[in-house]
């Protein structure tokens, strides 16, 4: 792996009081810089594609044999409006989930809610 070159970063938060400098950092792997701002690079490789869908596939399945073997009943609320917003064609933002408390197996189980298509 090459070494990465230090590149000049300046701070987005810079208060009024305090002098703007550019100082040298080094920019983390996954990073670049873009207009003077460090960057997260999207990831738009084929095999990063492939590898994000066959997680995505196996845990959705994983969840709903879990659902269909391990629960009596699975109750969905607003499921229809919600399946119209994720399946909209014309949909151009994100779908952001938010839960009342600290967990992290409620979308996986939602993705296994969702009928196969």
């Amino acid at each position: 792996m090459l070494p990465r070159m230090k590149e000049q970063v300046q701070s987005t938060k810079v208060l009024e009081n305090y002098p703007t400098t550019l100082k040298p950092v080094e920019v983390p792997a996954p990073y670049h810089v873009e207009n003077g701002k460090m960057v997260l690079k999207p990831a738009t490789s084929k095999l990063w594609g492939i590898a994000s869908w066959c997680c995505l596939v196996s845990v959705s399945l994983f969840c709903k044999i879990f659902l269909k073997l391990c629960t009596s009943s699975t109750t969905v609320y607003n499921e229809e409006s919600f399946l119209e917003l994720l399946m909209d064609p014309k949909r151009t933002r994100p779908i952001l989930t938010v839960s009342n408390h600290t967990s992290t197996i409620d979308d996986p189980l939602i993705w296994g809610s969702l009928p196969l298509r």
